[in-house]
């Protein structure tokens, strides 16, 4: 169901009536819609590294002593990423940058099949993007 993906605030009204009739029949998926929720909210507010880890802290041990194993791997993950994660509400930079170099060298990658050393997979990067933004 795709509403419990979609933001809230984005959800037309049906898609709002769907939501509501789903979460009203299964409290753990409601649960883990309201963790989920949580979270986001806490990603997107203006906070100090201090409070994001109060938040983010408090917002985990609830998570542990729920019964939704899933969300107990996600706080895992977490947490080996603390630091980096803490981080993001200090410079409000993410790695969305590096992960599109990341995908445009993988595309590449893929249409030539391979190349004899790095210096072509280089050129070949610079030559596709150069090409579509119109820097030839």
């Amino acid at each position: 169901m795709y509403e419990l993906y979609k933001n809230p605030i984005n959800l037309t009204p049906k898609q709002r009536r769907n939501l509501d009739v789903v979460l009203s029949l299964n409290s753990t998926i409601a649960q883990a819609y309201e963790f989920k929720e949580t979270f986001a909210d806490i990603m997107t507010y203006d906070l100090t590294i201090e409070q994001a880890e109060k938040l983010f802290e408090q917002w985990a041990d609830i998570v542990w002593e729920s019964n939704l194993e899933p969300l107990k791997r996600f706080a895992k993950t977490l947490e080996k990423h603390w630091y980096g994660i803490l981080q993001y509400f200090k410079s409000r930079i993410t790695n969305g940058i590096a992960e599109g170099i990341n995908s445009i060298i993988k595309t590449v990658q893929g249409i030539a099949r391979g190349f004899p050393n790095k210096s072509h997979l280089k050129a070949m990067v610079y030559l596709r993007e150069g090409i579509k933004h119109g820097f030839s």
